[in-house]
């Protein structure tokens, strides 16, 4: 299936970077939650029912 979106971007460098995409459509893993999540988002749930995570979780995980 061919989507109408690229899955490029072209940054100051001109150089085109691949952007990682996840299945459409999907939903929060959250029992009762219904919010659809990004083709751009790799969790299974939502920022509502998402764990929160410390800081330095956030700067190893690059």
């Amino acid at each position: 299936m061919i989507s109408g979106r690229s899955n490029r971007i072209v940054g100051a460098s001109t150089k085109a970077q691949i952007v990682r995409t996840y299945l459409e459509k999907r939903v929060c893993a959250a029992e009762s939650c219904c919010t659809v999540l990004s083709i751009y988002n790799q969790a299974q749930f939502c920022s509502v029912h998402e764990s929160p995570m410390r800081r330095s979780d956030l700067l190893f995980r690059r």
